[in-house]
């Protein structure tokens, strides 16, 4: 388990170091003074706004995403994907001669084009 990149044998050893250049009493009361002022940013404006920015952040991208209505495009496209699949399947089933260079040839539908 490393909590920001400090694994627990190294966490053990920091704070066997604390205590032997402390003492046992200064360092209950230095640990005490370290949790108030934890508890004290935690609920300092400060905090609550990087919280706020950073959930921001993070949905960004649905944001994003929703505004430009990219996932329902995209769900457009699958399905009308899934139609020329299932309209391919019936026309091969109706002649089964048709190749796909068949289908590739466009030059009867636009001769005009190199």
């Amino acid at each position: 388990m490393k909590i920001l990149n400090v694994g627990a044998l190294e966490f053990v050893f920091v704070l066997l170091l604390i205590l032997i250049v402390l003492g046992p009493k200064r360092a209950i009361k230095t640990a005490g003074d370290i949790g108030r002022r934890v508890k004290d940013f935690s609920r300092s404006k400060l905090w609550q706004e990087l919280t706020s920015t950073y959930r921001e952040i993070q949905d960004l991208p649905k944001k994003m995403m929703d505004e430009a209505e990219i996932q329902k495009t995209i769900q457009e496209l699958d399905r009308a994907q899934d139609e020329v699949n299932q309209s391919l399947r019936d026309k091969d089933h109706q002649n089964p001669n048709i190749t796909m260079s068949d289908l590739d040839d466009t030059n009867h539908i636009y001769p005009d084009l190199p």
